[in-house]
């Protein structure tokens, strides 16, 4: 289909966001801890998540998996390498 051509778009029957871990718990939490005891809490894993620039760019689609993955391991300094991470992080949802 391109524009133009006379078909009609498909329809969508659902658009479903997460908001948050609202619908779909993510089981990473106890990982990243594991990997970083120095961050203490859930609490403080969780603040420091949402203020990361490498979450806020992959989250927006600003950058690879791959350089999502070097920069967590950078920000955090997680002692495993970046493909590691990267694949943990595909099993957490």
């Amino acid at each position: 289909m391109t524009p133009g051509d006379g078909a009609a778009p498909p329809r969508l029957d659902v658009v479903l966001l997460d908001l948050g871990g609202v619908l779909i718990e993510l089981v990473g939490v106890e990982r990243m801890l594991e990997w970083s005891p120095d961050l203490g809490s859930t609490y403080e894993l969780w603040r420091r998540w949402l203020h990361s620039p490498a979450v806020r760019r992959y989250e927006t689609g600003a950058s690879t998996g791959e350089e999502f993955a070097a920069e967590m391991v950078r920000e955090f300094a997680l002692p495993v390498a970046p493909a590691d991470f990267l694949a943990a992080f595909a099993h957490w949802p």
